[in-house]
């Protein structure tokens, strides 16, 4: 959510926190060649090679938030159970187990 909010000053915090070099003109190249529609356009064109071979694409659609409907009830209780204690900590378990209460 973050990345798509704010690319480029969040790439850039990526880079600092890695340690790596970087300056405002090379962040908003990398941020401008990154762009979910010219990936799409190159797997595409090129294929990818880390698509997983049951996805039809590797690059869908690019948007936060498609995980309400994209996967159903008994994944999102596995990724709970799995990862709960995580998603508290990042503020997205109320959001998941909002989901659940509502669809059951």
């Amino acid at each position: 959510e973050d990345l798509l909010a704010n690319p480029q000053q969040v790439f850039a915090d990526i880079l600092t926190f890695s340690g790596l070099a970087h300056d405002a003109n090379t962040v908003a190249a990398a941020v401008e060649r990154c762009k979910f529609d010219g990936l799409q356009k190159n797997e595409q064109e090129n294929g990818f090679s880390m698509r997983p071979p049951m996805a039809q694409t590797f690059f869908r659609k690019g948007t936060s938030g498609q995980w309400h409907s994209e996967l159903a009830p008994e994944e999102v209780r596995q990724i709970v159970s799995d990862h709960g204690a995580a998603m508290k900590r990042l503020g997205y378990l109320a959001e998941a187990e909002a989901f659940l209460a509502k669809v059951g």
